[in-house]
């Protein structure tokens, strides 16, 4: 789960990481009105959606006198933003963070992720925050500390780093501290990645967060009321939303053939081979080992409301799934649509006779393939046609 840049500041001074002075105002008017609580020209305003970019498309404004205020405000509220990130799909703030403009002597990158293949809480830290730390250039200066989770941190570990970064003594501690508080709170909360960029130094003894970027465990969210009660649901996916309502994994992408799959690794080894194989899926679905027909057929509803989809492609190998149940639950979703499209199915194992003859006897059009790459071919194909 995401959160918007103004609640990750929130979070960063409870933990005591400096932020710049600021408001968050929730409507054009809400900011005209600002008097006394209107940070000190010059500031800089940022319109609050989740996606990353936002400078570089222009939802990031930096303003020195009333009427520059003014004007930007009215901007950043009513103007759609298309960010690399934002699929194409423009985004429209409902909030914008007021914020008055540090004066920066350096801009580092910190981060936090955890690194699943060592096991290990992963911080990241940088001399090159600021834009276009992504490019591959700036990722290769990228210094990075993995932290045994049994042991916690351990400062001296960062010693060498903090030598190659060319700090001095009294930010050095400001460093540490900040690590040490932001480790704590990566765990306390249930956060699976934290990022400051920049991170910027103002003086020789303070750090201040110009940025901030959270992301946390969706399986942690029941001990997290403070964190839960910060998502935004109009700045997710309204089929991701509905899909978690059934307990389905489902994520939306940019292609245009929808795949329904059982198990995350078979649904992962068919988007590769559909990448492959020259098409693009248009979602990841996994409907689970044990999905009842009435799961099944909510994720057939969800996959084919999404408007990209051009034709559908079910692979299924039943195990503790039932292929019939797979079968039963299109059929039932199949009489409750009105815009049909192409469906090619390999559905292999448990119950596999049983499926067939129940998608025979409905009478409804769904091609059987029993090879996958044959399926995937004619899939593909028929994306293309359509």
């Amino acid at each position: 789960m995401n959160i918007h840049e103004y609640q990750g500041k929130q979070i960063l001074k409870r933990y005591d990481v400096d932020v710049p002075v600021g408001q968050t105002v929730f409507s054009i008017q809400e900011g005209i009105d600002l008097n006394e609580k209107l940070p000190k020209f010059p500031l800089v305003l940022k319109a609050q959606i989740h996606s990353g970019g936002r400078g570089n498309a222009g939802g990031i404004k930096f303003v020195n006198s009333r009427t520059e205020y003014e004007s930007s405000l009215q901007e950043l509220f009513e103007k759609k933003i298309f960010t690399k990130q934002s699929r194409g799909e423009g985004r429209t703030s409902r909030a914008v963070l007021i914020e008055e403009r540090c004066q920066s002597i350096r801009d580092f990158y910190f981060g936090i992720i955890v690194d699943r293949n060592l096991q290990k809480v992963c911080i990241l830290l940088s001399d090159r925050g600021g834009v276009n730390i992504e490019e591959t250039v700036y990722q290769s200066e990228i210094k990075k500390i993995f932290i045994n989770c049994d042991e916690g941190v351990d400062e001296s570990r960062f010693s060498a780093v903090f030598d190659q970064l060319g700090l001095e003594l009294l930010i050095r501690k400001k460093f540490s501290n900040l690590i040490r508080n932001l480790y704590n709170a990566f765990f306390e909360l249930d956060a699976t990645m934290i990022e400051i960029n920049p991170l910027v130094q103002i003086d020789e003894s303070n750090l201040i967060a110009l940025d901030s970027k959270w992301n946390f465990d969706p399986n942690g969210l029941k001990r997290q009321p403070d964190i839960l009660s910060m998502r935004d649901t109009k700045e997710e996916e309204i089929l991701e939303i509905e899909s978690a309502k059934y307990n389905l994994s489902y994520i939306k992408l940019d292609g245009n053939i929808g795949c329904m799959v059982n198990g995350a690794g078979l649904a992962m080894a068919t988007m590769d081979i559909i990448k492959l194989m020259g098409g693009n899926p248009a979602n990841f679905l996994d409907v689970g080992g044990g999905a009842s027909v009435e799961k099944v057929s909510k994720a057939f509803e969800i996959l084919v409301s999404n408007p990209t989809v051009k034709v559908v492609l079910i692979n299924i190998f039943g195990g503790i799934m039932r292929c019939d149940y797979v079968a039963q639950g299109v059929v039932n979703a199949l009489q409750n649509i009105s815009e049909k499209v192409p469906i090619i199915a390999r559905i292999k194992g448990f119950k596999e006779d049983e499926a067939k003859r129940i998608i025979k006897e409905s009478r409804l059009a769904m091609m059987f393939v029993d090879d996958l790459e044959d399926a995937v071919n004619v899939a593909v194909r028929q994306a293309q046609d359509n």
